[in-house]
């Protein structure tokens, strides 16, 4: 047996007993699993708090504020005042006083502003969140396309193994025919060829395996090695009809359900915002200011004061710093509006090249299933003329070389199908 034979069989024993003893996750699971430890999305989690973190500190600063401070001052020496000359001094402050305030403040025209920038920092924070369903709407198709590439591959490599053991047979009945003086050494050679190219679709099949799964266990925060757990096949995928869908409808459902666009809006009133905030930093500002004061150790003072006002303050020249950024702040409300109108466009783009590629592939099954029905009764009766001499082996390499590019066209487009379902799922946002 040559050495590429006795890999494929190790490697098939390996797995065979690794899938005995593995954990077998089946799609929904390893779903949930993709979107509590994938790194997008905790990232994106991370982001959205961080965004909604900041909005509630904004709000905070619309809210009455209280300050308190406290001044404890020690001197080399009291401080004392002649009245009359000649006249003992008059102590008016102590070696060591000390100065209790409490403060309150409440902006009025401010609020106008500050309550701008707090509706633009919730519309971002909630479009921040909305990417979080985004990410976890990729990371679901990842999965799910993931495992159908995994049982892709397993199905390909089953075909290439049928297809050798066929071969092998052939390969028998060639050297036999050599020997009895029926059959040419060319014949034999060419059986050979024949079982080195499925041995050969079978180990390209084994390596598609091998990625997919190693995508699988990274994508479910394990490491890539890991022969712990296997994955259960996908039925519900595989054998899912093509979608018959109207192309208008779907791309309008997409809109609707997809987190993506509502994101874009939210930015884009998130924009309108900060515009409308900028205008607003042209008025004055206008506090409500309160205040309490405890005095130690100055007799000049009084012990204890408040008091209540406004203060009012306006930059009335700053070299257009604020109408500036008043235009910054428009231009980039411009922009989020035709970025919310970019994204719609290129999501009915997806959802109608996602559409077409469902039907393609739908035909392509179709046309699959026929086919292999034409492959197998030519090879059945490719095979008969073999054994009743009006066939040559070439015939029935031909014939069988055919067939099994039937199975795998097959194999092929009936995974394309599912794998197209994934991808027009996720892009309507289902």
């Amino acid at each position: 047996m040559k050495r590429p034979m006795r890999l494929v069989l190790c490697f098939l024993t390996l797995s065979a007993a690794v899938q005995a003893a593995a954990r077998t996750i089946p799609v929904d699971e390893a779903v949930q699993l993709a979107t509590a430890r994938g790194t997008n999305v905790l990232a994106a989690r991370a982001r959205g708090e961080a965004a909604r973190a900041v909005a509630d500190s904004l709000r905070g600063r619309m809210l009455p504020g209280v300050r308190l401070n406290d001044e404890q001052q020690h001197y080399d020496s009291p401080f004392s005042i002649a009245l009359l000359p000649g006249a003992p001094g008059a102590t008016v402050r102590n070696t060591n006083t000390n100065t209790f305030s409490v403060g309150a403040g409440q902006p009025l025209l401010g609020l106008l502003r500050l309550s701008q920038e707090h509706g633009a920092l919730g519309a971002q924070a909630d479009a921040a969140e909305l990417s979080v369903k985004a990410a976890e709407n990729a990371v679901r198709e990842q999965v799910q396309t993931g495992y159908l590439r995994l049982f892709e591959a397993r199905a390909l490599a089953e075909t290439a193994r049928t297809s050798q053991q066929q071969l092998v047979e052939q390969v028998n009945a060639a050297k036999a025919k050599e020997h009895a003086g029926a059959g040419t050494t060319a014949d034999v050679l060419r059986v050979q060829v024949a079982v080195a190219n499925a041995r050969q679709q079978e180990l390209q099949a084994v390596a598609q395996e091998e990625t997919a799964r190693a995508g699988l266990l990274i994508a479910i925060g394990l490491h890539p090695t890991d022969g712990s757990v296997d994955f259960a096949e996908p039925t519900a995928l595989e054998n899912e009809a093509a979608a018959q869908t109207d192309q208008a409808l779907a791309i309008q459902h997409a809109f609707e359900l997809r987190p993506e666009v509502s994101a874009a809006r939210q930015l884009s009133r998130a924009a309108d915002l900060h515009e409308r905030s900028a205008l607003f930093s042209l008025l004055p500002e206008l506090n409500l200011e309160a205040g309490y004061a405890h005095i130690h150790g100055s007799l000049l003072a009084p012990t204890d004061s408040a008091f209540i006002g406004l203060v009012a303050s306006w930059n009335i020249f700053e070299w257009g710093a604020t109408y500036y950024q008043g235009k910054a702040a428009s231009a980039q409300a411009r922009a989020a509006a035709a970025d919310a109108q970019g994204t719609q466009d290129r999501i009915g783009f997806d959802v109608s090249s996602r559409l077409s590629q469902v039907r393609a592939a739908g035909s392509a099954l179709d046309v699959g299933k026929a086919t292999i029905a034409s492959a197998e009764e030519a090879f059945r009766v490719t095979e008969a003329g073999v054994r009743a001499g009006v066939a040559t082996t070439t015939d029935l390499l031909d014939a069988q070389s055919a067939l099994t590019q039937s199975k795998l066209n097959l194999v092929r487009a009936r995974y394309e199908l599912a794998l197209a379902q994934v991808g027009l799922r996720a892009a309507t946002g289902e």
